[in-house]
C-alpha cells in the first residue's frame, strides 16, 4: 500500500521535450518502487509536452507551468519548493532511469549520515544503438579530497536527503546556465557524506541539442568564472587538478574545429594531470573525422 505522504519527490524539468519526455515519464512510472510524488516543471512550454504530461495519467503527477521561461536553475529552485518528499531526484526529458533505480537509492540511506546517492551512468546516442557504458569505482564517504580527481556526481544519477537541503539552506545557483549541478554537488560534498553505487542505473540520451558548440563554449566561460570565485578555497592539488581538464577541455574545443595553433598551445600548457599530456598528443595527430567518432559522447 502507498503511503499519502510521498518518500520520494521526482522532479522533471521540461522546455519543449516533446520528443523525449513521453519515454522518460515511463521510465519512472515503471520503477519498482512506487512511494513518490512527480514534481513536472514546465518552463514555458509551446509545444505537445503538456498534452503528452496528461496523457499518462498518475495521481502522484502534479503539474506546475512557468508563463515566462525561466533558467534551468531558477527552474529547479522553484519545482524544489513544490517538493514534499524526504528524498529529492531529478530526471531531465531527454533522459531515462532503470527501473530499480529509486529502490536502490532508498536502500543506501539507511545510513542516516548520507546525504546523496548516486550511481554510474549509461550514455546513448539518440537514433543509434550506440552505447558507452560507466562502470567507474565511485566515491564514498566524505569525497570532498577526490571531488576533482574522480568521476563528478551527476544530477541525472543522484537523489538526495532533503533534510540536508532545508538545514543548511542548499540550494541551486541561479547565476549558472551550464556547470549548476556540478556547483551544487560540490557545496554538498564539503559538508557531507555521499554513496556510490558502482552499477548504471540510468540512460542519458545525447543528441544534437546537448551536444552544441554554443552550449560547449559557455560550459568552459562559466568553469572560469567558477575556479576564478572558489579559488580561495580550493588547496593547491584540487586546483592544479581542475586546471587541468578545464585545458584539456579547451585543447578538446579547438582541435574539433581544426584550430590547430591554439589546439596546440594547450598541449603544453597546465598539465598537471600528465594522463592529459599524453591524450592531448594522440589527440593532435589524430584526423578529426576519426576523433568525432570516438569522442560522439
Amino acid at each position: 500500500m502507498i503511503r499519502k505522504d510521498p518518500v520520494v519527490s521526482v522532479i522533471i524539468n521540461c522546455h519543449n521535450g516533446e520528443a523525449f519526455l513521453k519515454d522518460c515519464i515511463l521510465s519512472v512510472k515503471k520503477q519498482t518502487f512506487k512511494n513518490f510524488e512527480v514534481i513536472f516543471w514546465d518552463n514555458a512550454s509551446n509545444d505537445r509536452s503538456k498534452l503528452i504530461f496528461f496523457s499518462l495519467k498518475d495521481a502522484r503527477f502534479k503539474y506546475f507551468f512557468s508563463k515566462k521561461k525561466i533558467s534551468l536553475y531558477k527552474a529547479r529552485n522553484l519545482a524544489l519548493k513544490k517538493a514534499k518528499g524526504n528524498y529529492i531526484t531529478f530526471i531531465d526529458v531527454d533522459d531515462l532511469w532503470i527501473k530499480s533505480k529509486l529502490k536502490k537509492q532508498i536502500q543506501q540511506f539507511k545510513n542516516e549520515k548520507i546525504c546523496v546517492v548516486y550511481s554510474n551512468v549509461i550514455l546513448k546516442k539518440t537514433n543509434s544503438q550506440k552505447k558507452k557504458l560507466f562502470t567507474q569505482q565511485l566515491p564514498s564517504g566524505k569525497i570532498e579530497k577526490s571531488f576533482f580527481s574522480g568521476p563528478y556526481p551527476t544530477i541525472l544519477s543522484s537523489m538526495v536527503k532533503r533534510s540536508f537541503l532545508k538545514t543548511h539552506n542548499i540550494k541551486f545557483n541561479n547565476n549558472y546556465d551550464h556547470i549548476g549541478d556540478f556547483d551544487f554537488f560540490f557545496r554538498l560534498a564539503k559538508k557531507f557524506e555521499f554513496k556510490g553505487i558502482n552499477k548504471p542505473l540510468v540512460i542519458c540520451r545525447l543528441h544534437k541539442n546537448n551536444l552544441t558548440k554554443i552550449k560547449r563554449i559557455n560550459q568552459i566561460k562559466e568553469m572560469k568564472q567558477w575556479i576564478k570565485k572558489n579559488i580561495n578555497i580550493l588547496d593547491q592539488r584540487s586546483l592544479n587538478i581542475i586546471t587541468s581538464k578545464l585545458n584539456y577541455q579547451k585543447f578538446l574545443y579547438h582541435k574539433l574545429r581544426s584550430n590547430y595553433i591554439k589546439s596546440l598551445m594547450y598541449i603544453f600548457f597546465g598539465n598537471y594531470m600528465i594522463k592529459f599530456f599524453f591524450k592531448k598528443i594522440l589527440i593532435f595527430f589524430l584526423p578529426n573525422k576519426f576523433l568525432k567518432k570516438f569522442l560522439w559522447y
